[in-house]
């Protein structure tokens, strides 16, 4: 399964909302709703996330130090994060957004097609990065077995070679 993670105070999910099916397009895509971060946390001791949009101004802890949380943790370090912001664009928000790793600083209103797109991007880098890890571990088995079979090989020849060694002592 792949999840993207919204933590959005404002736009609660309601019938036909944006944010209740914001990804139906994705079929494999299943989203994960927060209004405050401490609920939004709990979600990544549960889950792995393709994306998560996060907006600034959050009650309690804010947008900002929720992402520092977030990239504290080593199975979230790299978890794309897009900010959203009722905000004007300031020059020092968007430079501690783009300093926490944001991918992403999208001033509101905006027009949710063009979020829908970035989102599908950043969940099929997800997939792409999922399936060469698999890859990777694949390889890696294979090759401890080659490795292993290596290491036979060369005892098996070792072994002829002193059988070898010790018949030709015993015919001079």
């Amino acid at each position: 399964r792949i999840y993207v993670w919204l933590a959005d105070p404002e736009r609660r999910p309601t019938t036909g909302s944006f944010f209740v099916r914001p990804f139906e397009f994705l079929a494999c895509l299943h989203s994960l709703y927060a209004d405050h971060a401490d609920q939004a946390l709990r979600h990544l001791l549960h889950h792995d996330f393709a994306a998560i949009l996060l907006d600034v101004q959050m009650p309690g802890i804010d947008g900002f130090e929720t992402a520092r949380l977030i990239r504290s943790r080593d199975r979230s370090r790299f978890t794309p994060i897009i900010f959203l912001t009722q905000f004007s664009r300031s020059r020092s928000q968007t430079w501690e957004a783009y300093s926490l790793g944001a991918v992403d600083y999208i001033v509101k209103p905006f027009d949710p097609s063009v979020l829908k797109w970035k989102v599908s991007v950043l969940v099929d880098l997800h997939q792409k990065n999922a399936q060469l890890a698999e890859r990777s571990s694949l390889l890696q088995d294979v090759n401890a077995q080659l490795e292993k079979q290596q290491a036979d090989l060369e005892w098996e020849r070792n072994f002829m070679q002193s059988v070898l060694d010790t018949a030709n002592s015993l015919v001079i």
